[in-house]
């Protein structure tokens, strides 16, 4: 990250000899994103294949890079990243702030919700550093200022609102989501597993399960079954089936006059 962080300052400099620049050019359709925009884009690629159970794939990856110069490395790192999920369309304001309906892409309702809602904003961790210092929460509130016209962050607006968010979701007291007939399934190598619910609930219908099992990342349970898949996501498979099935069950039976 260190390396990219560098050739960001670079570039932001009107340098054009730079590997962010070069890598844009090769994508073809993305040559003028912003280089902060790049940079959220290429802390995701690792983190991206973490979420979704590909941990072990990723770090074989890795390996197989050693040797290389740090330009090599960052030209493979993104060419892994598009090739196993990470759009980096996705990253780019300038296509966020696009209102055209694209059903293939959640980027934009899903960047208004962590604006607006939550605040889940990726900064850099100053005692483990994963991500670059140009992703500080000023570069999110800017990022969604610029994707969405007329929303503002200030001390007025007091965006996110997330305290307010986590209330009307249920209380930051209890940690229970106010609504009934939920199952919350996640994965054991998910990083999203902690902003979720974790204790079942049977009064309100909400179970909450752990699919303990390697590569078990992000969704896992909905990917197609098979036979190879371990025994813990097997179980949480069959749990949400039946919790569906009896959902589903009427709870009347009809009679009907003859």
């Amino acid at each position: 990250m260190m390396y990219v962080t560098q050739q960001s300052f670079i570039r932001d400099a009107g340098n054009p000899d730079n590997i962010i620049s070069k890598t844009l050019a090769a994508g073809g359709d993305s040559a003028d994103m912003r280089t902060d925009d790049w940079m959220s884009f290429y802390a995701d690629i690792p983190s991206g294949a973490v979420q979704y159970g590909g941990r072990a794939e990723f770090c074989d990856f890795v390996k197989t890079l050693e040797g290389d110069s740090d330009d090599q490395f960052v030209e493979a790192m993104v060419k892994y990243g598009g090739d196993n999920g990470t759009s980096i369309s996705d990253y780019a304001t300038s296509v966020i702030a696009d209102t055209t309906i694209d059903v293939n892409s959640s980027a934009r309702p899903w960047t208004y919700q962590y604006c607006t809602e939550y605040g889940w904003f990726q900064t850099i961790s100053h005692k483990n550093p994963m991500r670059s210092p140009y992703l500080s929460t000023e570069y999110w509130f800017a990022l969604c200022e610029r994707a969405f016209e007329g929303l503002k962050f200030g001390e007025k607006e007091r965006r996110p609102r997330a305290f307010a968010n986590t209330i009307d979701q249920g209380g930051a007291s209890t940690a229970t989501i106010a609504a009934s007939e939920i199952f919350f399934a996640n994965g054991s190598e998910d990083p999203w597993q902690w902003a979720t619910q974790k204790e079942s609930h049977p009064e309100l219908g909400q179970i909450s399960v752990l699919s303990e099992c390697e590569h078990c990342g992000h969704c896992t349970e909905l990917y197609t079954p098979a036979a190879t898949d371990e025994q813990g996501l097997q179980q949480t498979r069959t749990k949400v089936a039946d919790w569906i099935a009896k959902l589903l069950k009427p709870k009347h039976e009809m009679s009907f006059l003859q």
